[in-house]
């Protein structure tokens, strides 16, 4: 990615005038892009994005630009952890790299069997699945490795929740929580693509390929299906506990409340809408043509 855009669309969003005089107010800000970036995280004025070749990832802090890069291997997936400690890579040579934020340096480097499509750093674990249907756990204080769940689909998301519970999705239908004390399966009659939970860990959001979400509450019961889109989810996250944004190969970003099921309509692409994340009421998506944009959830 052009670092100078970059930096300067990013001003927009976190607001910081270091970089150039950007109108905060502005509904959106566009760049075209050769390439379509798939990875993008939000942490308190922290943008996680990968590079033009979608070989490297930027993390941009206000005044502070670092670069992660292994061998020039693509990038599947990353996150951060909350304490803005760790950064871990999913590569696509089938192996993760977990650096330490500030030195850059390699704290952990897993070799894996098969892709690893969906990962979460939560205090001092780290939670991955594979394509081959293996979710596994490290632990950074134990050093040790562990396989928590195994499904018989890839594995499109795992989530980290507050009390230690592990929950993994998989293409095979299946939703695994696995606690230290109990274990439960919920089986769906669709493919899954995606999935969050809510910050207050009451509700979890599951979309599907063919467009629908599944809301459950904290007991993992089903209380809700929404039909926000026609076509493959691919990402999905909550929005003050009351409301879903989602995005879909049907084009479209939608923000959906929860308690009255009315759907708005975002913005509606040119392509696939392949990834987003926000922070407060700001949101950063692109899709498949290289378009990212920025834009204000206020203007809506």
């Amino acid at each position: 990615m052009n670092l100078h855009k970059l930096l300067t669309c990013f001003c927009f969003f976190i607001g910081c005038v270091a970089y150039c005089q950007i109108d905060t107010s502005r509904c959106s800000e566009v760049l075209n892009e050769d390439f379509s970036p798939r990875v993008f995280n939000l942490l308190k004025n922290k943008l996680l994005s990968n590079s033009s070749n979608a070989n490297t990832m930027y993390l941009v802090d206000k005044n502070d630009l670092k670069i992660f890069s292994y061998n020039g291997n693509g990038v599947v997936t990353a996150g951060i952890d909350e304490q803005h400690k760790r950064i871990a890579i999913s590569y696509y040579v089938n192996t993760i790299h977990v650096y330490n934020i500030q030195t850059l340096d390699t704290i952990k480097k897993i070799d894996l069997e098969a892709k690893c499509s969906a990962l979460s750093l939560h205090k001092d674990v780290l939670v991955y699945g594979l394509d081959n249907g293996l979710v596994k756990e490290y632990d950074f204080i134990s050093k040790k490795e562990k396989t928590i769940a195994t499904h018989a689909g890839i594995v499109r998301g795992v989530q980290v929740l507050n009390d230690g519970t592990i929950l993994s999705i998989s293409s095979d239908g299946e939703l695994k929580m696995n606690h230290p004390t109990k274990k439960l399966k919920h089986k769906f009659p669709k493919v899954l693509t995606a999935m969050a939970v809510s910050s207050s860990e009451e509700m979890i959001a599951i979309g599907t390929f063919d467009g629908s979400v599944y809301l459950l509450n904290r007991n993992y019961e089903t209380v809700a299906e929404l039909a926000p889109h026609t076509s493959v989810i691919t990402q999905i996250k909550f929005r003050n506990n009351q409301e879903l944004i989602t995005s879909s190969f049907d084009k479209k970003l939608i923000n959906t409340d929860i308690t009255t099921k009315k759907m708005t309509l975002i913005h509606t692409s040119k392509d696939y809408i392949m990834a987003f994340d926000m922070s407060a009421d700001k949101l950063i998506f692109s899709d498949r043509s290289g378009t990212v944009t920025f834009y204000n959830l206020k203007c809506q």
